[in-house]
């Protein structure tokens, strides 16, 4: 049983069978034949790890990092950052998402909220929180009907790297990150009474990988629908 008789029956053992039919069976007796000789098995290559999750911010930073881009040179770099950081904290916006969106994606209710509609592959409604509506308003002061939130070239990477690298952040403030500022909109929903389906929902996520990842990073003090999660009652 070995990787040369394989090869040769399907090649010469099957003659009725069609090449469909020869492929799959040599499969499934490659799999047999590696498993009983394991040394004329085909090296599987070095498995690269997954990326680890980043950590969110924590409250006090997320609060010293919203003061610091009210106060930037310039109202447009104020607008941009604003917009940045009050979408991806207040709604899960990442940097991919972020490029695709102009003002006729943004639909401000007033006291309703502001609904943020997402478009392609991973469209979805998404309403931001209420801690940075505040944030989203001011970024959308001045931009006509139609005008792109942020940049103009949509097939530019990393649209919100650019915007945070040219901000004046003094002090020991963490760097600001799209992908941050994602994890911490999550974690976010997983301290509150939010079911899970509605959050892999919002989140464009098809499985709880990443929050299962971020349950290390939440507070110890978080109410049910999290603490369901971290005991994986919740799945």
């Amino acid at each position: 049983m070995n990787r040369g008789d394989v090869d040769e029956y399907a090649r010469t053992g099957m003659p009725g069978s069609s090449e469909k039919s020869r492929s799959d069976r040599r499969s499934r007796l490659r799999v047999l034949s590696d498993h009983l000789n394991p040394e004329q098995a085909p090296s599987q290559g070095v498995v690269i790890p997954r990326e680890a999750i980043k950590p969110p911010y924590t409250a006090a930073e997320m609060q010293a990092l919203v003061r610091a881009i009210q106060v930037q040179p310039t109202e447009e770099m104020v607008r941009r950052l604003c917009l940045c950081v009050g979408l991806g904290a207040g709604a899960g916006i990442d940097s991919p998402d972020l490029k695709l969106l102009d003002t006729s994606y943004v639909t401000d209710h007033g006291d309703d909220g502001i609904c943020v509609q997402v478009p392609g592959a991973h469209a979805r409604d998404l309403w931001v929180l209420r801690d940075y509506e505040h944030l989203v308003r001011r970024g959308l002061q001045g931009l006509r009907d139609g005008q792109p939130l942020v940049g103009r070239v949509k097939s530019r990477r990393n649209v919100a790297g650019a915007i945070y690298a040219e901000a004046i952040l003094l002090g020991s403030l963490p760097k600001p990150e799209q992908s941050r500022l994602r994890t911490t909109w999550l974690a976010t929903l997983m301290t509150r009474p939010v079911p899970l389906a509605v959050i892999l929902t919002a989140a464009g996520l098809k499985s709880t990988r990443t929050l299962f990842d971020l349950l290390p990073h939440l507070d110890s003090a978080a109410p049910a629908g999290a603490v369901a999660l971290r005991n994986g009652s919740a799945r």
